[in-house]
């Protein structure tokens, strides 16, 4: 039998490469793949062709563009998703000091004890912010939960909106106009304040 040209051994390396970054720093295109950022390094992921579906382990330092699939930053990795096309959805595992991301026609998820900031392209987005997190997010045509002991600023992109604020959080939804009534409203513990600008305040002064 023949033995394998050399340039055989080239591509099969170049795929490895591709399917997983390594190296410490590493900059690829993620076209039509699952791609990993490996514990330690520092990825830049792009996506020329959807799907994109991008992993970002522990201890990584990722930004990557995710298109019809989904980026997840594990817990302890450092992550800034953007969104090439819809759908895309955002999970941060936890114990993440920052995580950012773009949902569209998804959910973006903050896990507990994280820092997280999150945008919508395109409804419905629905945003979950966990326990002891710091939360910023969009929501569109859906919901807005922040977990307890938490400090959520929610913006309300297109109605209807609901809001839901943990127990010993404090919490703000940002309407679209006033006079919406339950189409941008919260819950929470105590009683929810209606702001002069038309926000909502859960646990904290108007803004």
């Amino acid at each position: 039998m023949k033995s394998p040209t050399p340039w055989l051994f080239l591509v099969a390396a170049v795929f490895a490469l591709l399917a997983s970054c390594s190296g410490g720093t590493a900059q690829f295109d993620c076209s039509n793949n699952n791609c990993t950022c490996n514990d330690g390094f520092q990825c830049l992921l792009t996506c020329g062709s959807p799907p994109c579906n991008v992993a970002c382990a522990g201890g990584s330092t990722c930004s990557a563009e995710c298109a019809d699939g989904e980026c997840r930053c594990f817990a302890g990795a450092a992550c800034d998703f953007s969104c090439k096309s819809s759908p895309c959805q955002v999970q941060c595992d936890g114990n993440n000091s920052a995580c950012n991301g773009v949902c569209a026609d998804q959910d973006c998820v903050c896990g507990d004890d994280s820092r997280c900031t999150f945008d919508c392209l395109s409804g419905p987005c629905h945003v979950r912010c966990g326990d002891n997190t710091t939360c910023t997010g969009v929501c569109a045509d859906g919901s807005c939960t922040c977990g307890q002991n938490s400090t959520c600023a929610f913006t309300c992109m297109s109605p209807p909106c609901t809001a839901v604020c943990g127990a010993g959080s404090k919490c703000t939804l940002a309407c679209p106009g006033p006079g919406l009534g339950d189409q941008c409203g919260m819950t929470c513990d105590g009683a929810a304040m209606t702001c002069p600008d038309g926000s909502v305040a859960c646990g904290m002064p108007c803004p």
